[in-house]
């Protein structure tokens, strides 16, 4: 009897302890979209004049073109989006994708923001050097609310193309870049004098680094080199909504499902 208890307490101290582990999330994490999904297709608000429009389509074109024209990011019908009128921000995730001039602003948002990216997209490689979201839907919301936005530089308004273009930005995956000596769009506060025409060049370096654009020698061989730099998925995969905010002057901020995780 001894014997036989001695051997089943060696056995079982020989069979490992069952390993359970958790990760946090890595906040930080980069966004992105699946290169398949390029173009986006991009409704604009009906409450856009012509001059409007095009200036929004301008800035759309501007971030292709700042890196050769290797993503074509965005793809403007010529309908306008089906509604400007939404109850809350969860009901901006539908089956369209847009920018839109909102003339009330939201509960959930700060009154003082002058606009936000709204991004919904799954977390994935979580607690691994390689975490990072992957965005499926996401909107611009401008600030209609409490300021008003032109493209024709008038008295008082902020400058639509300077606006949209930073948010687009965003839209597309880029943070804000908080460092007074960089040439960027991606500055996160703009005030009514601050005119943006295109992207720099960091902010095409930023574009090059998140979607491993310098491994690809043209545009057919991009999805397959984007596709080859991330590694399949093990683990977990969970859901994220990401708010980005520009306000006008003063602290901007970044919230991960409700949460701020930076502010400048």
């Amino acid at each position: 009897m001894r014997f036989l208890i001695l051997t089943i307490l060696f056995l079982t101290a020989c069979v490992p302890a069952q390993e359970t582990s958790t990760f946090s999330p890595n906040l930080s994490a980069p966004s992105r979209w699946n290169p398949i999904v390029f173009p986006v297709t991009m409704k604009l608000a009906p409450n856009f004049n012509t001059a409007d429009r095009n200036s929004i389509i301008d800035a759309g074109d501007s971030w292709s073109d700042s890196i050769q024209g290797q993503i074509d990011f965005f793809d403007f019908p010529s309908g306008q989006a089906s509604t400007n009128s939404f109850q809350n921000l969860s009901s901006y995730l539908d089956n369209e994708m847009g920018v839109y001039l909102s003339p009330s602003w939201y509960d959930e948002l700060p009154a003082n923001a002058l606009a936000i990216t709204q991004i919904y997209g799954y977390r994935k490689q979580i607690g691994t050097p390689n975490e990072f979201v992957e965005i499926f839907h996401a909107d611009i919301i401008l600030n209609n609310d409490s300021y008003d936005f032109s493209s024709d530089f008038a008295p008082g308004t902020y400058d639509l193309g300077t606006v949209v273009l930073h948010e687009m930005g965003h839209f597309i995956g880029l943070y804000h870049v908080n460092d007074p000596f960089i040439d960027t769009v991606m500055y996160p506060s703009v005030t009514r004098s601050t005119i943006y025409t295109a992207p720099y060049a960091h902010d095409a370096d930023n574009l090059d680094n998140l979607y491993s654009l310098s491994s690809s020698s043209s545009a057919l061989t991009f999805s397959n080199a984007l596709q080859s730099s991330i590694p399949q998925q093990d683990g977990p995969v969970v859901p994220v909504t990401i708010h980005i905010e520009l306000y006008p002057d003063g602290k901007c901020f970044h919230r991960v499902d409700g949460k701020v995780v930076h502010q400048h």
